[in-house]
């Protein structure tokens, strides 16, 4: 069964520098790329089989009006998905996405 972990943050650093970063420091493999006006995002595989969604938007409250339960006044989305998501995997991009933002990305529950 598939699951998913929501997570948002508010950080103005690079789209194209982040992905990068998580490129280099946890063998992302991109799967889809859009870089449109107001925002760009990217579907990402990591080395264990997790996918990750990225987004970011220009204003900070796009996402609130995307899905029930996000939080305002952030930039970034993050969504994991995958078949099992409690192994250091989601973990370790966190960190890294943490260290890339220069914020944490706070959880959040849609719905």
């Amino acid at each position: 069964m598939t699951q998913a972990l929501h997570f948002a943050a508010l950080s103005f650093v690079d789209f194209s520098r982040t992905i990068s970063t998580l490129e280099a420091r946890l063998g992302l493999e991109v799967l889809e790329r859009d870089d449109e006006v107001a925002w760009a995002y990217v579907t990402a595989t990591l080395p264990d089989g997790t996918q990750i969604n990225l987004t970011k938007t220009d204003k900070t409250t796009e996402i609130v009006t995307w899905l029930p339960g996000a939080p305002g006044n952030v930039n970034w989305q993050i969504i994991f998905s995958g078949d099992e998501l409690s192994g250091s995997g989601v973990s370790a991009a966190l960190l890294v996405m943490e260290d890339a933002l220069g914020v944490r990305p706070e959880q959040y529950h849609p719905g």
